[in-house]
């Protein structure tokens, strides 16, 4: 009966100290699983994902994903959708159990996160964001806007114009049309 309790114990230990520890006797490619949230929590599907340039992959209607076997080391996974931001990540894979847990933004979100960067007057963050929502949504009027403003903000009248010839000249917004008019008189805002 002594033997059976101390063999239960140092297996135990032996266990705890297997976890969350690399997996050294790891030398075949495996698949890196995970699943995609948004902002507030509800999985997230049809994401497109990528590791390092590689094959995409989707993630289902819950969110989840398998990524193509890896072998441990670090990756960056670029993972985006429309309507929300292209998110890029370094990701270290060190044990073949790990699970990848992704949230991303949505464009509505980004606009207000860009907005309080601008009161704030953090041009550089309001250009890192911005960066992260166009790629999946280049047309997006609303990152395009804050983009032209961003530039406006700093000082690049050529980017910022650059920007508002993305808009119709026929009917613009309002908001378009003076920040064309300001931009074009070289105010500062």
């Amino acid at each position: 009966m002594k033997s059976a309790a101390i063999s239960a114990v140092l297996c135990a230990v032996v266990l705890l100290g297997c976890a969350g520890t690399p997996d050294a006797a790891w030398t075949q490619p495996a698949p890196l699983h995970g699943v995609i949230y948004d902002a507030s929590g509800a999985p997230l599907g049809w994401v497109e994902l990528q590791v390092d340039e590689g094959p995409p992959v989707y993630s289902d209607i819950h969110g989840r994903f398998s990524l193509p076997p890896l072998t441990a080391g670090s990756y960056t996974v670029k993972a985006g959708r429309k309507g929300y931001e292209t998110l890029t990540s370094e990701v270290a894979f060190t044990n073949r159990s790990d699970v990848l847990y992704l949230r991303l933004r949505s464009v509505d979100e980004l606009s207000v996160q860009v907005q309080e960067a601008l009161d704030r007057g953090r041009t550089a963050r309001a250009i890192e964001l911005l960066e992260a929502g166009l790629p999946a949504n280049p047309e997006d009027e609303q990152l395009r806007f804050l983009l032209a403003l961003t530039y406006a903000r700093i000082g690049d009248v050529d980017g910022a114009l650059s920007e508002l010839k993305w808009f119709s000249s026929e009917e613009p917004p309002a908001a378009v049309e003076l920040l064309r008019l300001q931009v074009g008189k070289g105010g500062s805002l």
